[in-house]
């Protein structure tokens, strides 16, 4: 999927989630996926956005490795990302579940020095941050 490049650098939570709700649209989430974009210094998001459906319940070690490797080979590769920005998505009810808070706990730590903003859910009636729950808030 391409992004529109004139959306607003992201500089804050409000401009975070606008650019969310943005690539979303008025879908609603059905299965459990992973929204992975790429930001430069000024928080400017480059083109490509990568979607990964089928996310299981909670990470394992080897798929949170996996993801962390690919995002710091893009960041080493193209000199102008600095950051990558996550999205969980999954139906369900609106409420905070094991599934966004234990991914997001994992990608946190994995991701460090790449997250410079919080990982944010969109479950059927929200899109919010994700509130951390381990040593890695």
């Amino acid at each position: 999927m391409t992004i529109n490049p004139a959306h607003a650098p992201i500089t804050s939570r409000s401009t975070l989630t606008a650019f969310w709700r943005n690539v979303l649209g008025a879908s609603r989430p059905q299965g459990r996926s992973l929204w992975l974009a790429f930001h430069d210094e000024n928080g400017r998001v480059h083109k490509a956005l990568t979607q990964i459906d089928g996310l299981a319940l909670r990470p394992d070690a080897d798929a949170v490795a996996n993801l962390a490797l690919v995002v710091s080979s893009i960041a080493e590769e193209s000199p102008d990302i600095t950051g990558a920005l996550v999205l969980l998505e999954r139906g369900g009810t609106s409420g905070a579940s094991p599934f966004e808070e234990s991914w997001a706990d994992a990608l946190t730590a994995a991701l460090e020095g790449y997250l410079r903003w919080p990982v944010m859910v969109a479950a059927p009636d929200k899109l919010a941050e994700v509130p951390l729950w381990t040593s890695a808030a």
